[in-house]
């Protein structure tokens, strides 16, 4: 599971698309505590 802050978010967005493409999930974190978990949209999550 990869770890990207907010700034990532901000400037490398197509890394967390291509950790979900991958089907990894991503965590996303604001000074240090985690906000939220990028999850891969798949067949498991279409339920």
């Amino acid at each position: 599971m990869q770890t990207f802050t907010i700034r990532d978010l901000q400037d490398n967005t197509g890394g967390i698309i291509r950790e979900a493409e991958s089907g990894r999930l991503s965590v996303v974190t604001k000074h240090g505590q985690p906000i939220f978990v990028a999850v891969p949209f798949d067949d498991q999550v279409r339920g």
